[in-house]
């Protein structure tokens, strides 16, 4: 790898992480304080991807993604076919989910879940479409 692609993929990070935050401080109003916002960091098994999102947290958290331009396999929207199923790797105390049972797996629905205010939940996708 030449220095220049190097320095390249460097400035293409910092890029990122530049408009995660602004997209971040967009969120915040003029007192610094969040309005029912969430930040969930997703990793795609499928191409080893991570990436950093703030979703509302009125929403489930499968709306959030698909929001976000993030291809989650889904049907149902109410937890009965199972294809949006994920993997918890951090933050399970900070979901509201319809069924505990999944949160003791560290699996759980996220069209049935929603992310608490001001939490950060991290998550594997596994059916990305």
């Amino acid at each position: 790898m030449t220095k220049l692609h190097s320095n390249k993929k460097k400035l293409d990070s910092n890029n990122k992480i530049i408009n995660f935050l602004q997209t971040f401080n967009q969120i915040f109003n003029k007192n610094n304080s969040v309005k029912n916002f969430g930040k969930v960091t997703i990793f795609n098994e499928k191409n080893k991807l991570k990436q950093d999102l703030i979703i509302s947290t009125e929403k489930s958290i499968l709306k959030g993604l698909l929001k976000n331009n993030i291809k989650v396999k889904h049907r149902c929207m109410n937890g009965t076919c199972n294809l949006c199923a994920c993997s918890v790797i951090k933050g399970k105390e900070n979901i509201i989910s319809s069924s505990n049972q999944e949160l003791e797996k560290d699996i759980i629905l996220p069209c049935c879940c929603k992310i608490k205010k001001n939490k950060t939940v991290e998550l594997k996708i596994k059916n990305e479409k």
